[in-house]
């Protein structure tokens, strides 16, 4: 079924020219070449202009004042929520006897640091014993009462994932 055609064969300087055709490099001619870079410039000028909108300022301060009550709206409603995980941290903490909602401190009294209610529950934990300096103690929630000197000893309770969560001054004996 299958047919073999046979090929007569070619001209030896046919078959040279066409290689030397192939091989040889193509160039327009510079009247071609100008013809296709004006095309080109032509085609890019008359293209549509996507042009940017701007928003109105009035719509950036719409959009800016909805993000803030937003915002407001939420750090509202996080200490509600907050406070369960609060509950069960301070269940775990020693009772904080002589502390005050203002941040006092007590000696023997654990305080809550700010952030630490947001913190996954405490499942485990250590207490560190450190001197802290007395200008850190307000950025705690501590108004240091009587703080003689540079440095009070403090005791740290470090949850399980190495975030600080309490505080409580130490007496120096």
């Amino acid at each position: 079924m299958s047919e073999r055609v046979e090929r007569e064969p070619m001209d030896p300087e046919l078959a040279a020219a066409l290689r030397e055709l192939a091989n040889a490099p193509v160039r327009p001619s510079p009247a071609t070449e100008a013809r296709v870079l004006a095309e080109f410039d032509r085609a890019w000028n008359e293209r549509p202009r996507v042009v940017p909108r701007r928003l109105p300022p009035v719509w950036i301060a719409v959009a800016a004042s909805l993000v803030a009550a937003i915002g407001f709206a939420l750090l509202a409603l996080l200490p509600a929520k907050a406070g369960s995980h609060g509950t069960r941290l301070n269940s775990w903490l020693p009772p904080s006897g002589g502390s005050s909602a203002s941040g006092t401190a007590s000696p023997g009294g654990f305080i809550t640091l700010p952030g630490a209610v947001a913190l996954p529950p405490l499942e485990s934990g250590q207490l560190v014993r450190t001197d802290l300096p007395v200008s850190m103690l307000p950025s705690l929630g501590i108004t240091p009462v009587g703080a003689q000197g540079r440095t009070v000893k403090a005791d740290i309770l470090v949850g399980q994932d190495g975030v600080a969560r309490a505080v409580r001054l130490v007496n120096q004996p």
